[in-house]
């Protein structure tokens, strides 16, 4: 936090936050779909999903405010899972005679920039799935030897990190695995530096899973170190599916109960955070993470019916719809970026969420909110700015001006 810039006596406190800390935007793709949800929005707000239409799923973006449907390149399916500020995003696309929801992991590029990159089949995997891009146009996923992408059981599946060069056809120019020992895994999140984030049987069990981090020797490169997250109490089954700029990374572990629990990761920290629970859910699993270490997740209560939720180390652990305005039915969140905007669903719409602060604005230090909102980019909620001799105001802005 910068604090360089004003002079005079300084008292830091923290107020309540009134009314809301959320502001919720529904966004259709249109008129031919009847239901969508996003999967992650980029640091400039670009959104990355699906949405339902009566000819099957199709992958839809939103980049610079315009929509977007991506093609199958053969069949009748496409999804979209991530996707970076440059526009490029990361999913699957299904093939001439592949059944339904059966594909091959695609990295489609802004309009007009070139063709679709399609992930060859490799060797006795025919099938892959994306599910994270990066800057350098990395992405993440799994091979698939015959599962389709909504499949539970992974076993034969591997993780993989495969980068593009080109949209020209020839596109693929490496391809690595990655597995702790067992015959499954798959990687979830990739950061901009090429860390990845995953999960993974082992020797002993590829049915067991465990998270694992894989931090490359290079920036952005294939040579690297592959290590389990540790789990406290032994052998425990967990999954890493985001991980942000500073390689912590976030998940589910589970408990002594066997139930499922959000947890994070600090980078080379000795033993992880499970993040409190919520009364009346009896799982929860953490999805995303930025470099502010805020989270977004699911949970569920014991009918299975799920709620999206949002942690920080600030204040902890709440229940979306409890602090949104006009509440709803936030059901899903799986994205967050720099700016504290959140990914998800309402209903059966996609939707986004910015986080609002209320802060004290002290006249002639500031001019606007804007300047206040680049000064104090930590986004600590309900700070408070307070100084001798100087007139003061309450606003309620968007993080994201």
């Amino acid at each position: 936090m910068k604090l360089a810039a004003f002079s005079g006596a300084l008292i830091l406190s923290v107020m309540s936050v009134a009314q809301s800390e959320f502001d919720k935007t529904l966004l259709s793709p249109g008129s031919g779909y009847t239901s969508s949800r996003f999967h992650a929005i980029s640091d400039n707000g670009n959104l990355a999903g699906w949405g339902q239409t009566a000819n099957g799923v199709r992958g839809v973006v939103r980049v610079n405010g315009q929509f977007r449907t991506l093609p199958p390149v053969a069949g009748s399916m496409s999804w979209a899972n991530d996707i970076n500020d440059a526009g490029y995003s990361a999913g699957w696309t299904s093939q001439s005679g592949f059944a339904s929801y059966y594909g091959r992991a695609a990295i489609y590029p802004p309009e007009g920039v070139g063709q679709v990159a399609v992930l060859p089949a490799q060797g006795l995997r025919p099938y892959s799935y994306a599910y994270g891009i990066n800057s350098k146009k990395q992405i993440v996923g799994r091979l698939a030897t015959d599962k389709s992408y909504v499949s539970v059981d992974s076993s034969g599946d591997l993780a993989f990190i495969a980068v593009v060069n080109a949209f020209n056809g020839v596109n693929f120019v490496k391809v690595k695995t990655l597995t702790l020992g067992g015959t499954a895994s798959t990687a979830f999140g990739i950061n901009e530096d090429g860390t990845v984030v995953g999960g993974s049987g082992t020797v002993a069990s590829s049915n067991f899973w465990r998270a694992f981090i894989f931090v490359p020797t290079e920036i952005n490169g294939y040579v690297g170190v592959l290590k389990r997250l540790p789990t406290p109490g032994g052998e425990r089954h967990s999954v890493a599916f985001g991980v942000n700029a500073g390689k912590d990374a976030c998940g589910w572990m589970k408990d002594d109960q066997g139930a499922r629990r959000a947890t994070v990761w600090k980078y080379n920290a000795p033993t992880p955070l499970v993040l409190p629970s919520l009364g009346g859910f009896s799982q929860t699993e953490a999805l995303d993470i930025n470099d502010a270490g805020e989270v977004v997740g699911i949970a569920y209560n014991p009918s299975g019916s799920q709620v999206g939720f949002f942690w920080d180390e600030r204040r902890g652990i709440r229940i979306l719809n409890q602090v949104t305005r006009g509440g709803g039915d936030i059901s899903y969140v799986e994205g967050i970026n720099n700016w504290s905007q959140i990914a998800g669903v309402n209903g059966s719409t996609g939707a986004v969420l910015d986080r609002k602060v209320a802060v004290l604005l002290v006249h002639g230090l500031w001019s606007n909110a804007q300047k206040w909102n680049e000064e104090f980019r930590d986004h600590s909620m309900g700070l408070t700015l307070l100084s001798r001799g100087f007139e003061t105001e309450a606003v309620d802005f968007p993080l994201r001006t």
